[in-house]
């Protein structure tokens, strides 16, 4: 997974977990690796999902799903977000938990114009049809979780902007106010 930032040619990617250590890589336009870092979370594997450049606090910001074995055999299921510097070094990293049915997938965000994160959890879980589980998050740009809402319908893949604040598009739409609060979605 690669960020979807390469200015001034340093683009980043996260390599898949390996005993709980998830490899951070900055890329110069080439594919040359110029610098690495590592994430470890202590009994827990770390899916990077996305890489977000926070130019205001020359950092970057790691999202993602974490799943931590409990002692009956089931998994908790966690939003991670870690804040790196440009040197790859890990300055923060922050777990919120959520009660879902499944892994979390597809983390699909929208950086607004003041630095806000906007961001749709999709949950791998039996179906993927109409009770499917979602969840909506707001992070600030150091990557605490400010707003959290849990839908059930069909998953969305891909939020854009529109005249009343937000939609998340998918087999419905899903509209979310200025403040990514939820508003209502269309039939299915």
């Amino acid at each position: 997974m690669v960020s979807n930032s390469s200015e001034n040619g340093d683009l980043v990617a996260a390599m898949a977990p390996k005993d709980n250590i998830t490899k951070i890589v900055k890329l110069d336009n080439y594919g040359v690796e110029l610098d690495d870092g590592f994430i470890f979370l202590d009994s827990m594997s770390f899916n990077a999902h996305r890489i977000i450049k926070i130019n205001s606090n020359d950092t970057y910001l790691v999202i993602g799903g974490s799943n931590k074995l409990k002692e009956d055999g089931t998994f908790a299921r966690y939003f991670v977000s870690v804040v790196l510097n440009r040197e790859l070094e890990v300055e923060e990293i922050k777990t919120t938990r959520f009660d879902v049915k499944g892994a979390l997938f597809n983390t699909n965000y929208y950086l607004t114009s003041d630095e806000k994160i906007l961001v749709s959890l999709n949950v791998n879980s039996e179906g993927f049809g109409p009770d499917s589980e979602q969840v909506f998050l707001r992070l600030n740009n150091k990557g605490d979780v400010e707003y959290a809402y849990k839908d059930i319908g069909f998953n969305c893949y891909s939020i854009i902007e529109d005249k009343n604040g937000y939609a998340c598009v998918g087999k419905q739409i899903k509209y979310l106010d200025e403040s990514f609060e939820f508003i209502n979605k269309t039939e299915e």
